[in-house]
């Protein structure tokens, strides 16, 4: 008989802990900022004035931090739902299709408006240049972000399994504890005197394994 009434739950994992990535995005935030409209054609830094640079650079500077950080938000979603060991192609499926869709579109519409913004109608061949420049790019960034991501679930992993065995040798500790209580005592030796009584080659055996479990217990 089917069940009914009941919703399926997402296997989702625990998040790992932030990753500081700040030295990563100062760096190559005003890198990609700076090639993406120098390789397309956009903009000449090499020939333009210093305020030409002041004014222009920081909305470069934008449409990197905004594609960078979308791309992040999308990377941490993805990783909490799948794993690269148990979901591997789903997982890289899902961050090709969420990088590159996302990148393009903020690519075609930030810079277009920079075309915009100057009165000038959008010139498609820089536009498609430049798109293609971020989008490798962020498949780069995304590369070293998921090296540091497995290497922080390696540590983490590795914690929680010496925290298992740390609780698994603590439980083990008190069964021993529990097996030099008083009342063990007691009933053993009760045991034993009884057996010398009725069946002294059966106490013999007794007792040889009393000593082993105390041998064991002490060592």
């Amino acid at each position: 008989m089917a069940e009914t009434g009941t919703i399926p739950l997402k296997r989702t994992r625990e998040p790992l802990p932030p990753i500081n990535d700040i030295p990563l995005r100062v760096v190559f935030t005003p890198l990609i900022a700076y090639a993406v409209p120098q390789m397309s054609g956009m903009m000449d830094f090499a020939s333009s004035s210093w305020m030409k640079i002041f004014l222009e650079f920081p909305y470069f500077l934008l449409v990197s931090f905004v594609i960078w950080q979308g791309n992040v938000m999308i990377l941490r979603r993805i990783d909490v739902r799948f794993s690269w060991i148990h979901t591997p192609y789903k997982k890289l499926l899902y961050l090709f299709t969420s990088y590159t869709l996302y990148s393009i579109t903020c690519s075609v519409i930030l810079l277009s408006l920079w075309y915009w913004l100057h009165g000038a109608e959008p010139n498609k061949h820089n536009i498609i240049v430049a798109t293609v420049i971020s989008v490798i790019s962020v498949i780069f960034i995304s590369h070293v972000y998921e090296t540091a991501i497995l290497i922080k679930q390696r540590v983490v992993d590795r914690v929680r399994s010496e925290k298992l065995m740390r609780s698994k040798v603590e439980a083990e500790l008190e069964a021993l504890k529990n097996q030099i209580d008083p009342h063990f005592m007691f009933n053993s030796l009760n045991t034993l005197s009884h057996l010398i009584e009725t069946d002294t080659e059966s106490a013999l055996l007794f007792n040889d394994s009393l000593a082993e479990v105390y041998r064991y217990i002490l060592s």
